[in-house]
């Protein structure tokens, strides 16, 4: 029986080195024929997304009112929005780290993983919350004529959050 071992060993690698080639030398199958006139559609453009200090800059004429009300917004804005930008840098950084680490030892677990970034997702889920109640607020001060006058004009390449 021991005669017939390295045969059998042999005969296994060239089924399996012919079934490579085979495999590598099929042709590969044809993308599905899109109907003529048919193009892709781009997604449509996100809308503006102001914060109060972006209103406060924008060329609107504010009211008095409106002024005082995008001032309190914007001081309570940079209130709650600086501990939810450490959370999320704190919980980038653990995770950076991690896959630094996991790299260094050639992988980890899919569920360390997920482990590992749940928190930053939840910290960027909760800052996105909150920062989308943010621009609703700001844009209620605002009369629907500023509204489209704000749609209008260029958007600022950023405020502060």
């Amino acid at each position: 029986m021991t005669g017939f071992h390295p045969l059998i060993v042999a005969l296994g690698l060239c089924v399996v080195v012919v079934g490579y080639v085979a495999s590598q030398t099929l042709p590969s199958r044809p993308a599905a024929a899109r109907p003529t006139g048919e193009r892709a559609v781009p997604a449509p453009p996100r809308a503006p997304q102001y914060t109060a200090r972006d209103l406060l800059t924008a060329p609107l004429a504010l009211a008095p009112a409106q002024r005082t009300r995008l001032e309190s917004l914007a001081a309570a804005w940079q209130k709650e929005s600086g501990p939810l930008d450490a959370d999320v840098a704190a919980a980038g950084t653990e995770l950076e780290t991690f896959m630094a680490e996991a790299a260094e030892r050639r992988g980890a677990r899919l569920a360390d993983l997920q482990a590992r970034s749940a928190t930053f997702r939840e910290a960027s889920a909760r800052l996105r919350e909150r920062r989308a109640a943010h621009q609703a607020a700001v844009l209620e001060v605002l009369t629907p004529e500023q509204r489209a006058a704000l749609t209008s004009a260029p958007q600022t390449a950023g405020g502060t959050r």
